[in-house]
């Protein structure tokens, strides 16, 4: 298998792993929001930033070097495991004896209870991620994909049934604990590795020069992913900040369960042709294009069927969300085209640069959430909104000088994606003040009404414009399915036939 079928096979496996990890995380989130209260998910909002912060602190980038660097041996990464899990366990400690001070801050005593308990999944974790490196390197991505379903799986049977059995917010925490534990025992299984007694200062410092750059833009990218979080927490409280995590995932499905989980696959795929600028800006064109077709339509829609969405399948009581969760969407997309460019300047070994635009990003967000605090959260939702545009334009930038792709080219490809979005939710905006006139804000006839309409203008522009990319886009995904569905089929007939 040519690199260039691997790469879209691998992209292929995490889209259908993370599809129905989509499906799985949506079903539980109503489940569990009938469940449980807005400042359960405030509470694990507040556990996940200290997750997030502490994987930044202890990354230093080894694992991204790990993929990124051409020639390894075991020594280099039997060198990592070592210094990762003493650096992890150490961070995961003062975790656990900073967990009272915490909760002071936060004004929450239960806190004190989580932390020490998300410390541990947060260590278990960590240890998966010099396997996680190997498979990468090797483009085993069906392999990790499968890692990150079955993880899913076990964390949301494990919330679900210690919801209903009335632990509250530790049913999140213990369902976290779980899925990670159980993931890093599939993935060290798949990756045939286990670790040695091998420590080199020498080959970690082979890899510290790209491995520093992509940790300190780590540590960048956890402030400017949990800024939010933080401001919301501080100043408005636990309940406000169940509201805004819950839209925020809502919108977040898209970047993370698409475009997000392609990161890996690209960064491998274009580490490999690092020299080669013209494929790199080639592959950049159409995986644009394809995160487009899928995050434009989405988040369209997700903005019109926000008000019966949330008020049919959560309840009346996160009616707060839907102002939020519809200003969330325009973030939504920007922030899935952001992710893409990313793993170019990674393996460009561009992530100083990087690094430059994540500072100027994270200021303006940190100036914007503080004047829209006063208007609650949908006024935090505005500023992140606003930021992540200019960040989108600062990303293009440094991907211009790296490998010559121009906001020309950008704003090419996206008119293109344009001609089909632009028609759908003029016509569906509307429709929905048409309606309104007959039924109110949360009816589900008129949310199907709304859906039709979105789905056949989409349609019907494609039927007009025709543009080759989409037929491709869907011609490649409905070959993979093909593909799939008859090598299961040839491998049932082998074992009948062995019998």
């Amino acid at each position: 298998m040519s690199l260039k079928e691997k790469a879209k096979s691998g992209i292929a496996w995490n889209v259908v792993a993370d599809f129905s990890i989509q499906v799985l995380r949506f079903g539980s989130s109503i489940v569990l929001a009938r469940l449980l209260f807005p400042q359960d998910f405030g509470m694990m909002g507040i556990a996940t930033i200290f997750i997030n912060f502490a994987k930044r602190l202890a990354n230093f980038g080894f694992s991204a070097a790990l993929v990124q660097k051409k020639d390894i041996d075991r020594v280099h990464i039997d060198s990592m495991f070592w210094f990762n899990t003493l650096v992890y366990g150490l961070v995961a400690l003062g975790i656990y004896f900073g967990a009272a001070m915490a909760g002071e801050f936060f004004k929450n005593p239960q806190l004190k209870d989580i932390l020490p308990v998300v410390a541990l999944a947060f260590f278990i974790e960590s240890l998966s991620s010099v396997p996680d490196a190997i498979l990468k390197r090797k483009l085993k991505f069906k392999k990790l994909a499968f890692s990150r379903l079955v993880r899913n799986i076990v964390n949301i049977t494990v919330a679900i049934t210690l919801a209903v059995l009335g632990f509250g917010v530790w049913s999140l925490v213990w369902g976290m604990l779980i899925g990670n534990a159980i993931r890093l025992g599939y993935i060290l299984f798949y990756a045939r590795w286990w670790p040695r007694l091998y420590f080199s200062v020498k080959r970690l410092k082979e890899m510290a020069g790209f491995g520093i750059g992509v940790s300190l833009a780590n540590y960048l990218n956890f402030f400017i992913k949990n800024v939010d979080y933080f401001f919301i927490g501080r100043f408005l409280g636990m309940e406000p900040l169940g509201y805004y995590e819950r839209a925020f995932n809502l919108v977040n499905m898209t970047r993370r369960r698409v475009a997000r989980n392609i990161k890996g696959v690209l960064f491998a795929t274009y580490s490999q042709i690092q020299d080669e600028n013209e494929k790199i800006r080639i592959g950049l064109n159409k995986v644009l294009h394809s995160v487009g077709i899928l995050s434009y339509p989405i988040h369209g829609l997700l903005y019109f069927l926000a008000p019966a969405l949330i008020y049919n399948l959560y309840g009346e009581r996160w009616i707060a969300t839907i102002l939020p969760l519809q200003i969330m969407c325009f973030s939504g997309i920007v922030n899935s085209l952001i992710v893409v460019f990313s793993p170019v300047l990674m393996a460009k070994k561009r992530v100083f640069a990087w690094t430059v635009v994540q500072i100027v990003y994270l200021v303006l967000m940190v100036i914007a959430i503080w004047f829209g605090l006063p208007y609650g959260v949908p006024g935090v939702a505005v500023a992140v909104a606003v930021s992540s545009l200019v960040y989108l334009f600062g990303m293009i930038y440094v991907t211009r000088l790296a490998v010559g792709f121009t906001f020309r080219n950008f704003w090419q490809n996206q008119k293109d994606l344009l001609l089909y979005i632009v028609p759908a939710v003029a016509g569906t905006y509307f429709l929905d003040r048409m309606l309104s006139l007959y039924y109110g804000p949360y009816s589900v006839i008129k949310a199907l009404f709304l859906t039709a309409m979105f789905l056949s203008l989409i349609v019907f522009s494609h039927l007009i414009w025709q543009k080759p990319f989409v037929s491709d886009f869907f011609d490649e995904l409905f070959s993979f399915i093909r593909k799939r569905v008859n090598s299961v089929q040839g491998r049932a007939h082998e074992k009948l036939v062995k019998k």
